[in-house]
């Protein structure tokens, strides 16, 4: 899978998943749109949660509502870091690496 950005013109790869990465977080939100598309690049397989089921599973198990909003934010966080990373290659910017 890939994340992508198109327009009529060109589409802009922002990542490339692997196996058991995670895509999608955006559903998590009521009424969030994005401009991401995530075509798959090979022959692929992915797990797919019912929206009002896995809401209702939150809200009754506070401890899975909160591993899910830390495993969220962290897949949230190194999306922020692709797009950081794009936007500072096509601006001709070295990212620095923290180690």
């Amino acid at each position: 899978m890939s994340i992508e950005v198109s327009t009529r013109s060109y589409t802009l790869r922002i990542q490339v998943l692997g196996p058991g990465e995670a895509f999608g977080w955006s559903a998590l939100l009521d009424h969030h749109d994005t401009l991401f598309q995530v075509p798959a690049r090979e022959h692929s397989k992915a797990l797919c949660f019912d929206g009002s089921k896995l809401s209702d599973a939150l809200r009754d198990d506070p401890v899975l509502a909160a591993e899910l909003l830390r495993r969220t934010l962290k897949l949230v966080a190194g999306r922020v870091q692709a797009i950081e990373a794009k936007l500072g290659g096509l601006c001709g910017l070295r990212m620095r690496k923290d180690t």
